[in-house]
């Protein structure tokens, strides 16, 4: 039976290759996963250029977890806060474009907490106004 991902995959490179090879669980199908290893097999690579192209691509995606992960700073999670608006928002699309998710998240995190801050002003303003 013919794998219906081979042709695809004789036409990526040998990095593209070894990245689906070495992906995460789940994140490629079975066959796919197969289908890239017998098109790297054909290919007659060395022993150490594929050991040597799996370890760059483990420092890329160390690079790429480590930059997910960085944190927000205090001073622009206080800006959010005292600040909410669009532009903070505009800014957290930003950094989850760019692969700072975790920044992203907070941004967007703490925007909304001044959101809720001020509608939070807001509503207490009413109420007391309707007692005193």
């Amino acid at each position: 039976m013919s794998n219906q991902y081979e042709a695809v995959m004789l036409k990526k490179n040998n990095e593209q290759l070894l990245k689906i090879i070495n992906s995460p669980e789940g994140d490629y199908h079975a066959e796919a996963i197969a289908a890239a290893k017998a098109a790297l097999d054909g290919r007659q690579l060395s022993e150490a250029y594929i050991k040597g192209a799996t370890q760059a691509i483990a420092t890329e995606q160390e690079i790429v977890d480590e930059k997910a992960s960085e944190p927000t700073s205090t001073l622009w999670k206080g800006l959010c806060f005292l600040l909410p608006g669009g532009l903070q928002l505009g800014f957290a699309s930003t950094f989850k474009a760019d692969g700072y998710h975790r920044k992203a998240r907070e941004t967007a995190s703490w925007t909304l907490y001044g959101v809720g801050f001020y509608l939070g002003l807001i509503l207490l303003s009413r109420i007391s106004s309707w007692y005193f």
